[in-house]
């Protein structure tokens, strides 16, 4: 049913929220076209492009600004292809990209520390997951 799901995600992301995590597109324009197919699925290249000017016109300021303790790409692909521009300190699978029980084991693990790095850690707003699915 497509309203519980959708309340699911609600409830989740304000369960993430309230822990002091915050996500960010690191795009300012979508990749995905209906159907699923990607924009850059005939150049290949478009995705990384719009990372890059997302990081270079917003995202390196707004991530200054917020001095975050703790910087999660959300997409192996987002990771590749700005990991040389942005402090990442781990990188997960998109959720519904981890298809393989090493993906999976890989998020679990990534998701498993920063769970508990998020108990030790002070109040407020403390990690960014930027993501962009790219996987």
């Amino acid at each position: 049913m497509p309203g519980a799901r959708l309340a699911e995600k609600v409830k989740t992301l304000h369960r993430m929220r309230d822990s002091g995590i915050w996500l960010l597109d690191a795009s300012l324009h979508g990749i995905y076209m209906p159907k699923g197919e990607r924009i850059d699925a005939v150049s290949g290249y478009l995705t990384g492009d719009l990372q890059r000017l997302w990081w270079e016109g917003y995202g390196r300021a707004l991530l200054e600004g917020a001095k975050p303790e703790r910087i999660i790409a959300i997409g192996k692909g987002l990771f590749n292809n700005i990991s040389s521009d942005i402090p990442f300190d781990d990188w997960i699978y998109q959720p519904q990209g981890a298809r393989h029980e090493t993906q999976r084991k890989k998020n679990s693990d990534t998701l498993g520390e920063l769970a508990e790095w998020l108990h030790r850690t002070a109040d407020g707003p403390i990690a960014y997951g930027i993501g962009l699915q790219t996987d």
